[in-house]
């Protein structure tokens, strides 16, 4: 007989075997496992220092009561090495906290959420998630494009990593993420923050690289930078003088193209950026639209993990969310009151 001897768990805990461990091991090794917590610990912004509680969407034990029948997380079932979807279909049980999930055909995830442990995205391949979560515990392989698709115009369609390390997404594809503006005027500013960076590892992002023609929104077929009314995320075409205009695709004036920071001696002050040199992940900027309201695509890749910008006590900085989804305000102010 065998038995599992477990003792002194302080909370209601569940624990999935990662489907890349392909070897038994008698020993409890924290990294071949995946945690699953009580629902009921109290998040981050339910607590009021900043340092307990659990991510708002950490792996919870409601996925294993509620686990699908294809899914890892069912009790006493337990699937080896990863699955991918291909000819559609998974190949080896559908994705869920505990899998090393890959992409390798053109796929759009619309009926729930898309969880995973890893997630790999294939060159050449596009995954969509339509108004709804895509949420990876751990690294990002991005070679093809994700397409966050919002169709109810509530910004269902995000994308969150839940790690607290530094970045860990890798290699040449790209994030779509779109942002909408409702300021009609030609004088009057956006103020707006980039989700996505020029490249895997940049600490820096300009606008002219990540910022695009929403005019249609992002969806999953259309073309990137195409022509006509089913192209999507089109290059913006960048112009001096001082009022752009809604060609097809639209011109911006990037006289107007400002960010705002610390200019030594406790002062701080706006900076005509332009839409070319470098800004900081964590920075916002402000510019002046086309003259209408107007949807914009960020494309790039997608920031995550510990992003820092050091401030003075007396200074100011015009900060953006820096990532594809909400942020909880309380949190981010509980983390940053030194």
């Amino acid at each position: 007989n065998r038995f599992d001897i477990v003792a002194e768990f302080g909370n209601n805990t569940s624990f999935v075997r990662i489907d890349e461990t392909l070897t038994p091991n008698t020993t409890y090794t924290p990294s071949e496992w995946v945690v699953f917590v009580d629902p009921a610990l109290p998040t981050f912004t339910d607590t009021n220092d900043g340092i307990t509680g659990r991510h708002a969407l950490a792996p919870l034990t409601s996925e294993i009561v509620n686990s699908n029948t294809d899914a890892n997380t069912l009790l006493g079932l337990h699937r080896v090495d990863v699955t991918t979807r291909v000819g559609g279909v998974w190949n080896n049980g559908i994705p869920d906290r505990s899998r090393f999930v890959i992409v390798d055909q053109d796929f759009n995830q619309t009926s729930s959420r898309l969880s995973a442990r890893r997630l790999q995205v294939n060159a050449s391949n596009t995954l969509g998630v339509t108004d709804n979560l895509l949420v990876v515990t751990n690294d990002i392989v991005l070679n093809g494009d994700i397409r966050l698709i919002d169709v109810t115009g509530a910004s269902r369609a995000q994308l969150v990593q839940t790690h607290e390390s530094a970045s860990l997404v890798s290699g040449g594809g790209r994030l779509l993420v779109d942002q909408n503006s409702t300021v009609p005027s030609l004088f009057r500013y956006n103020y707006i923050g980039s989700p996505v960076t020029n490249a895997a590892g940049a600490t820096q992002y300009s606008i002219a690289n990540v910022l695009k023609d929403g005019t249609t929104a992002t969806n999953f077929t259309g073309a990137i930078n195409g022509s006509g009314e089913t192209g999507i995320a089109k290059d913006i075409n960048f112009i001096g003088g001082f009022d752009g205009n809604t060609t097809d695709p639209i011109s911006l004036a990037d006289y107007w193209m400002f960010t705002f920071a610390p200019s030594g001696a406790g002062r701080a002050n706006w900076f005509q950026n332009r839409s070319t040199p470098p800004i900081n992940n964590i920075a916002g900027f402000i510019f002046k639209g086309p003259g209408r309201p107007q949807n914009y695509t960020f494309m790039g890749t997608p920031k995550d993990g510990t992003l820092t910008q050091s401030i003075g006590g007396s200074e100011s900085f015009l900060v953006a969310n820096p990532y594809a989804s909400a942020i909880s305000v309380k949190e981010f102010i509980e983390d940053n009151l030194d």
